[in-house]
């Protein structure tokens, strides 16, 4: 982040405090937090998506994608309240390849 962008968000912080010090306090909206969702809450519908990877094509390793897409697609199954979307897989891509 550039030293001009840093002012620039330090000066629109206080600005803000400025206005809200000088707020009535009557005259205050807020905006209450999102509630935080349990991902674990047996009640709730929830979409999932897997991500599997592998950083090689060697055969071990795409086994291993083979067995990473098998166990989450089981822990998904094993939900009745979970849906899967979809698959997402890396297939032998490596960030030192790239």
């Amino acid at each position: 982040m550039t030293e001009k962008t840093q002012n620039d968000r330090e000066r629109k912080r206080q600005q803000i405090r400025e206005r809200y010090s000088q707020a009535r306090p009557d005259n205050i909206q807020h905006t209450p937090a999102n509630q935080i969702l349990n991902v674990n809450d047996n009640e709730m519908h929830q979409n999932v998506a897997i991500y599997a990877r592998v950083s090689t094509g060697n055969d071990q390793q795409l086994s291993s994608l083979t067995m990473q897409k098998n166990y989450y697609t089981e822990i998904v199954n094993d939900h009745d309240n979970w849906t899967l979307v979809d698959i997402y897989a890396d297939e032998g891509i490596s960030g030192t390849s790239l």
